[in-house]
């Protein structure tokens, strides 16, 4: 331990600083307490990963059950099982949940998008067509919206939007 002084809004400080963490901040090293040792890191989901949780997600709904008001905690909790024996990755009900959470804002998103004025569903590329004029003016101001017009939407969520439609989506 070593004192150091130093001057503050009200005059000089005295201080005790650990020498050896001034050291390890130095290297490079972080300190992780204790709580945050056991947290898992976040999970990254592959295209392939998401495809199988929408697919798989599909299923129970295929069979008439009800998703009106979210999904069932057993059918989460079984689809979190089968991706993870497919992949191998330690995976939770919750990332499941929170990733189907994602999915059907992206698909909200898609259906407002839709509904624009001018705009055109092509369903042979699964894109949001608007003119180039209406185009540019709406990324304008709405810049998020660029990575759903005029151009392919991803294949998972083409299989979100043609299997999922009504209750699943709230749409």
């Amino acid at each position: 331990m070593a004192e150091v002084n130093m001057v503050g809004g009200n005059g000089p400080v005295a201080a005790v600083v650990d020498a050896a963490a001034i050291d390890a901040a130095a290297v490079g090293a972080a300190h992780v307490p204790p709580a945050a040792q056991g947290a898992r890191p976040p999970m990254r989901w592959t295209p392939t990963n998401s495809g199988f949780v929408l697919r798989r997600i599909y299923e129970p709904i295929g069979k008439g059950s009800r998703t009106d008001k979210g999904f069932k905690e057993v059918h989460v909790n079984q689809v979190a099982k089968h991706l993870k024996e497919f992949s191998g990755d330690d995976v939770t009900a919750t990332q499941v949940y929170n990733h189907l959470r994602k999915w059907r804002q992206r698909w909200g998103k898609v259906c407002k998008l839709k509904d624009l004025s001018g705009a055109l569903w092509d369903e042979d590329r699964c894109s949001i067509l608007l003119e180039h004029e209406h185009y540019l003016g709406h990324i304008k101001d709405h810049p998020k919206d660029a990575e759903f017009l005029n151009r392919p939407i991803g294949c998972s969520l083409i299989c979100w939007t043609t299997r999922l439609k009504g209750g699943a989506t709230s749409r």
